[in-house]
């Protein structure tokens, strides 16, 4: 519960919303004549506001809205769909992929590697689908290939934020640490210091004892051998002892 939460807060709701309106949109404003005759023109609205709906959760289910956007860009494509609008949801769910689709821990390469395979398959999927019989457009070998490099690229752009932020975060996690130990060594610095200070004091008052114990048997000696060489007030305190 707390999890939805974070990643539902307002600030990330409206940028979520946005992206999938912006995402319905672009899939809606391609040219609906261009799909094949036996489709209602029609369709391409459901089309468009189902892609937009799935980018909702791109953020908690990035793997899952990527398998769902690309059969409905593969569709969109194969019945002559123009290929930026088709394929828009698509490189949207690529990219959040890549930014959101991290794994913790030793199995964080694993979800990458996993996160990058699954972007291929759709890279080629809607490639493929750029050259069925039903693309009106057809782009050649070249244009479907370069359909399919925009999924890749879409995913190659989030995955360098990604590592981008993580990097940053990691330098502030380090620099927070760097003060952290300093504030400690500081600290230690000042109890190391009134310690010193205790040592050295404690040294001194011990020694002025001593020689005041020594000086006092001394007095004490001299009181009872040679009483003349002590001040009077010595001699009666020493005799009285």
């Amino acid at each position: 519960m707390m999890v939805v939460m974070r990643l539902w807060r307002p600030g990330r709701l409206a940028v979520d919303v946005a992206v999938s309106v912006a995402a319905a949109l672009v899939t809606a404003a391609g040219p609906w004549d261009r799909v094949a005759a036996w489709l209602p023109r029609g369709v391409i609205v459901p089309l468009a506001l189902g892609q937009g709906l799935l980018l909702l959760a791109r953020r908690r289910a990035p793997m899952a809205v990527l398998a769902a956007t690309t059969p409905l860009g593969v569709f969109m494509l194969a019945v002559g769909y123009p290929a930026v609008p088709a394929i828009f949801a698509t490189g949207c769910a690529a990219y959040a992929l890549a930014v959101y689709g991290r794994r913790a821990g030793g199995a964080e390469l694993a979800g990458t590697l996993r996160g990058a395979a699954a972007v291929l398959l759709a890279a080629v999927a809607v490639a493929v689908a750029a050259l069925a019989p039903g693309a009106r457009s057809q782009p050649g070998a070249w244009g479907a290939l370069t359909i399919g490099a925009l999924i890749a690229a879409s995913w190659v752009l989030g995955y360098a934020l990604r590592t981008r932020r993580d990097y940053v975060a990691e330098l502030r996690d380090r620099a927070a640490r760097l003060e952290a130990e300093e504030g400690e060594r500081a600290a230690r610095a000042v109890v190391d210091e009134r310690l010193r200070i205790a040592r050295e004091l404690h040294d001194v008052i011990g020694h002025s004892i001593s020689l005041i114990a020594i000086q006092s048997e001394a007095a004490a000696r001299s009181a009872r051998s040679n009483p003349d060489a002590v001040p009077a007030f010595l001699s009666r305190s020493c005799r009285s002892r």
